[in-house]
C-alpha cells in the first residue's frame, strides 16, 4: 500500500515513492473502472494531458528544482517510466493491463487506418471530380474563345459591309445631284429653244414684225443663255446653238 515498482530502463526495477491516501484515491478514480481493472482507454487518453511528476530520490535539492516542471508526452524530456509509475502502482498491475492496452491500441489503430483509408478514397474521388471539372472548364473556355472569334469575324464582315454601303450611298448621292443638274439644264435648254423659235416667228410676222414680243423674248433668251456660259467651252454644240 505504501509503494511499489515497475520495469524501468535497461530492465531495472524503479522504486515508487510512498503514495498518500489522496493520491491513491485519485489514481483509482481516474485509471480504474467500476470492476477494479485499469481502463486502457483512460490510460491512452491521459497521454495527451499527462504532466510528468519528478521521481522521488534522496536529493532534496533536485526535488525542489523539478517541483513545478510540467511537460506533455510530445515534449523532448517526457519520461515514460514516470508516466507508468504514475498510473500503475505495482508491476503486476502493469503486466496484467498489457493485453487490454494492446487491444485498445489495436482498436484505435484500426479506427485510424479506416479514417485514413476513407480520407484517401474521398481525396481520390475528389481528384477525379476535380480533373473532370477542370476538363469541362477547359472545354467551356475553348467554346467561349471560338464564339468570341466568330463574333469578331462577323463584326469585321459587318464593318466591311457598312463601308461598302456607305461608298454606294455616296455614289448614289453624287449621281442624284448630277441627275438633278442634268434635268435642270435640259429644262432650261428646252426653254431656250422655245424662246429662240418664238423670237424667229415674231421677227417674220406678217404684215409687220411683232417687235414688242420680240423685245421680251430677247431678254428671256439672254437670261437663259447666261445659265449655259459654263458649257460653252466644253460642249461645242452649245456654241452652235
Amino acid at each position: 500500500g505504501g509503494g511499489g515498482g515497475t520495469v524501468g530502463r535497461g530492465g531495472t526495477i524503479v522504486s515508487l515513492p510512498p503514495l498518500s491516501s489522496s493520491t491513491t484515491s485519485k489514481n483509482k478514480t481516474t485509471a480504474t473502472s467500476t470492476t477494479g481493472r485499469i481502463d486502457p482507454n483512460v490510460i491512452l487518453d491521459s497521454i495527451d494531458t499527462y504532466g510528468t511528476r519528478p521521481i522521488a530520490n534522496s536529493n532534496n535539492s533536485a526535488k525542489e528544482q523539478n517541483k513545478n516542471n510540467v511537460t506533455s508526452p510530445s515534449a523532448p524530456d517526457f519520461d515514460p517510466i514516470d508516466f507508468l509509475n504514475h498510473h500503475f502502482l505495482t508491476e503486476s498491475s502493469l503486466v496484467s493491463s498489457l493485453p487490454d492496452l494492446r487491444s485498445a491500441i489495436n482498436e484505435r489503430t484500426a479506427v485510424l487506418d479506416e479514417s485514413i483509408s476513407t480520407s484517401l478514397q474521398r481525396q481520390s474521388d475528389l481528384a477525379d471530380s476535380t480533373a473532370s471539372d477542370v476538363q469541362r472548364a477547359k472545354t467551356a473556355i475553348q467554346s467561349l474563345h471560338d464564339r468570341v472569334t466568330l463574333v469578331q469575324s462577323k463584326a469585321l464582315q459587318s464593318e466591311r459591309a457598312v463601308l461598302e454601303i456607305t461608298r454606294d450611298m455616296k455614289r448614289l448621292d453624287y449621281a442624284k445631284r448630277h441627275l438633278q443638274r442634268t434635268i435642270t439644264a435640259l429644262k432650261r435648254l428646252h426653254m431656250l429653244l422655245h424662246a429662240a423659235e418664238q423670237l424667229r416667228l415674231s421677227a417674220v410676222a406678217e404684215p409687220y414684225p411683232d417687235y414688242r414680243s420680240a423685245a421680251n423674248l430677247v431678254d428671256a433668251t439672254r437670261l437663259l443663255l447666261g445659265h449655259f456660259d459654263g458649257y460653252m467651252g466644253s460642249i461645242p454644240k452649245m456654241r452652235l446653238l
